[in-house]
């Protein structure tokens, strides 16, 4: 009699534990899922994002810095109507160069005698001016005296 108890007992027990461990796996889904969304709202909510790859990633070499503005040519004499074109080249600290003239800002000293556009200088009348460029944080004039615009003969 207790040997068919036992065998009855086996029996239930090894049906039961199916049901088991079905159970567990099933939880065991739900927390790895539950897992998952709660870690992807989690850097959803801190902001993460591809723009903040280069934070965290070095992909290369640092960019080049600029150290310097060069103007050229250095000088100029014009008669008005008369027109003298500059460029700028930015100097960069790995001994590279750049042409930056239609990026730079471009001023002269008398706006009556010269106006400038993109390194372009156009004399209007006599007198002399001085060419300025910026760009970034530099600025530079040219080397030598700054154009020299004359009346035309």
């Amino acid at each position: 009699m207790k040997q068919i108890a036992v065998i009855k007992f086996c029996r239930n027990y090894t049906d039961y534990l199916p049901h088991k461990f079905m159970t567990i796996k099933s939880m065991a889904r739900t927390l790895v899922m539950l897992f998952t969304i709660t870690s992807l709202a989690a850097l959803a909510v801190s902001g993460c994002s591809e723009k903040d790859r280069p934070k965290y990633q070095n992909d290369g070499p640092d960019p080049a810095v600029p150290v310097s503005l060069v103007l050229t040519p250095g000088s100029g004499v014009l008669a008005p109507g008369e027109e003298l074109q500059l460029s700028a080249q930015a100097e960069y600290d790995d001994g590279t160069s750049q042409d930056v003239t239609e990026q730079a800002r471009w001023e002269v000293s008398d706006a009556a005698a010269a106006e400038v556009d993109n390194g372009l200088v156009s004399a209007l009348a006599p007198g002399t001016v001085t060419v300025t460029a910026s760009f970034g944080e530099f600025s530079a004039r040219p080397r030598s005296p700054s154009p020299t615009l004359l009346r035309s003969a």
